[in-house]
């Protein structure tokens, strides 16, 4: 432990490790929303010269008292400046209040509970400085109401924001080495009688500058006292003048030449309000974190800067889609809270992050996904839309190049009330198995065989392409057209009449098939007859000898087909 050297003169007694030899002056500083600040101006002998010279004093205690007995001063050595003149070594002390500790590192943490108050955020701040003292000016039970992120500033920077929320000033202690501060203004003791001297009043143009002006706090309330004093007075101590209170708000403490004086100035309200700080660091801030839960559309998310669980605020969910197409996120999954201004209240959580980056899906940031953590996927990529289940099986899409696309390892089904309509230049309908198409009433099957029915009837009608062979479905050139004789589809109708075995027929089933294979074509009279035996023999339909009567003829099956089972 460093010896300690007290230096005395009728007033003043300084107390530290530096062996300095004599006093030359004190100044001592101290404002709202500031360290005290202590300067001093010493000289020491030759012999000790080299000790101060040797070391770094940074840190040192110092202590400062009036008459040995009243503390003026506690805190530590900031800075000291040397200048060797003579056989006189003179060094400038520069001495800081304990409350410099709490700003020195940038811290980043949240508080994200609402019905946190004010003291828990607080005794959260300072619970790594032992022997830190509070005061309050204010009420400290009120509660933040919403959330507050500290981001790269000091517990000193961070705390001064919390009191501005309330439009009042930090006021740093100077009574113990250790940090110490009053959160708000205080209302200190009353002080009056002819120890104190005024010596100046007027109104501090800080008014149009700290919020006040525009708000509800009338210009009357910005005049203030410069007061002499020869005790010494603390912050928040009340001076009445013509029936009106004013706190001290600066002080002042000067040692020079054997004299010990003490100015202050104290102020109405509007002299030591506070506009409301932000921590402009905030705007456009991405932090990420952790997604603990959801509820309806808010996220709670657990932030990579937080030691503690601190995922007590449901965040908006508003994803860069924005109500186009989404789905909350996936417990447990990574997101991002996008912060558009520095409220913290206006944060919004945008998106969930991706850390696979080795995988080449995620190397173009056009292309966005999101994936569960069931393997479920939305893609929107710049020439396409997906939405896709486990492993592929079920998927939609929507491409500029292939159209709209849906895949399922199961049914797909449409329902609708109204009517259902398939438009397009080609329509193809493939199955490995059957097609079927049915009302209540009728219906289609292609399988095997085809099966067309309706109660009343079922008429074909075609120009013979069906006949030419097959093509590729894919192909794109048109089909060539082919004139097709009216002889052609009579001759397809009198083919479609039905052999009988009637050896064959053993039961229900087979009675069916007597009532299908009884339905026979519709055809025209005898001359018409006579001409599909002429053509048969190779004539041409227009030299047989009725080149018109294929042309009456319908081809027209009266319930041709059976019934498919109700489903």
């Amino acid at each position: 432990m460093d010896k300690e050297y007290k230096i005395s003169n009728d007033k003043i007694t300084v107390q530290t490790a530096i062996p300095f030899h004599s006093l030359m002056k004190m100044e001592l500083h101290h404002d709202i929303n500031a360290h005290v600040i202590l300067v001093l101006r010493v000289t020491a002998e030759k012999e000790s010269q080299e000790e101060i010279l040797g070391r770094d004093w940074s840190g040192t205690s110092i202590y400062v008292y009036q008459n040995e007995e009243e503390l003026l001063f506690a805190g530590s050595i900031e800075k000291l400046i040397c200048r060797k003149g003579n056989q006189l070594l003179e060094m400038e002390i520069r001495g800081i209040s304990g409350t410099a500790k709490l700003d020195r590192k940038r811290k980043r943490q949240s508080f994200q509970n609402p019905h946190m108050t004010y003291r828990e955020v607080i005794q959260k701040v300072i619970e790594d400085y032992a022997g830190t003292r509070v005061r309050w000016g204010i009420k400290e039970d009120q509660e933040i109401g919403s959330p507050i992120i500290q981001y790269d500033e000091t517990d000193w920077e961070f705390l001064m924001r919390l009191s501005s929320h309330f439009h009042e000033p930090l006021i740093a202690g100077a009574e113990t080495d250790k940090p110490s501060f009053t959160f708000g203004m205080n209302d200190g003791e009353r002080k009056s009688g002819g120890t104190i001297e005024m010596t100046g009043m007027g109104f501090d143009s800080v008014y149009y500058q700290n919020g006040s002006y525009g708000s509800d706090v009338p210009r009357s309330r910005a005049f203030y006292l410069e007061i002499a004093a020869d005790e010494n007075l603390q912050m928040g101590d009340k001076v009445s003048c013509e029936g009106r209170d004013y706190h001290v708000c600066q002080r002042r403490i000067i040692f020079e030449r054997g004299d010990l004086s003490f100015t202050y100035r104290a102020g109405m309200e509007a002299v030591y309000r506070r506009k409301k700080i932000h921590n402009k660091a905030l705007t456009g801030l991405r932090l990420e974190g952790t997604i603990k839960r959801t509820c309806e559309e808010g996220v709670y998310l657990q932030l990579d800067i937080d030691r503690e669980e601190r995922a007590d605020y449901p965040w908006m969910w508003a994803p860069e889609t924005n109500s186009l197409c989404y789905c909350m996120p996936e417990t447990d999954t990574k997101a991002v809270l996008y912060l558009s201004t520095s409220e913290e209240a206006d944060g919004r959580v945008i998106l969930s992050t991706v850390k696979n980056t080795r995988n080449n899906m995620y190397a173009d940031t056009q292309k966005r996904e999101l994936v569960t953590n069931h393997q479920k996927r939305l893609g929107l990529y710049p020439d396409r839309i997906l939405l896709e289940g486990a492993k592929g099986k079920v998927s939609c899409s929507m491409s500029d190049q292939t159209g709209i696309r849906l895949k399922s390892n199961s049914d797909i089904v449409f329902q609708a009330d109204g009517g259902i309509y398939l438009t397009g230049q080609n329509v193809m309908v493939i199955a490995p198995v059957e097609v079927v198409c049915r009302t209540p009433a009728s219906n289609m099957e292609l399988c095997r065989d085809i099966n067309l029915y309706a109660p009343g009837g079922v008429k074909t009608i075609g120009t013979g392409a069906g006949a030419s062979p097959s093509r590729d479905l894919d192909a794109e050139e048109p089909m060539p057209e082919e004139e097709t004789e009216h002889w052609q589809v009579s001759f397809s109708a009198l083919a479609a009449i039905p052999a009988l075995d009637f050896g064959q027929i053993g039961g229900a089933d087979d009675v069916v098939e007597m009532s299908v294979l009884g339905s026979t074509p519709k055809i025209a009279n005898s001359a018409a007859v006579a001409a599909m035996s002429e053509v048969m023999e190779g004539k041409r339909e227009c030299d047989t000898s009725f080149p018109n009567v294929f042309k009456s003829m319908d081809n027209y099956t009266v319930k041709g087909g059976y019934a498919l089972p109700a489903e």
